[in-house]
């Protein structure tokens, strides 16, 4: 016969969880991770922090994600890219 879990007996955490990562393990990460990068493609940031092509493009257009106009591309540095994992962004962007 298979075992059911009982849900009830585990405690949720009363708030928001909060991590405690820092803005130097994220850059070590993203170093780990792509070692050969320094700057990342609107696309690459999306992929990465898991929101929108267009929710990105509209942070970098508003100056929210600081980015490098290298020609016609825009690109954010690795920095910027973990001080927004570190951060996270305001939804709150028109």
């Amino acid at each position: 016969m298979p075992r059911i879990l009982d849900l009830s007996t585990i405690s949720k955490p009363k708030g928001p969880v909060v991590y405690a990562d820092s803005n130097e393990e994220n850059i070590a990460y993203l170093q780990t991770r792509y070692p050969d990068k320094i700057l990342f493609e609107m696309k690459d940031v999306a992929k990465i922090l898991c929101i929108s092509y267009e929710f990105v493009r509209l942070l970098v257009n508003n100056n929210t994600i600081a980015s490098k106009q290298i020609g016609k591309r825009k690109l954010v540095h690795r920095g910027e890219l973990a001080r927004l994992i570190t951060e996270g962004v305001d939804n709150n962007v028109s």
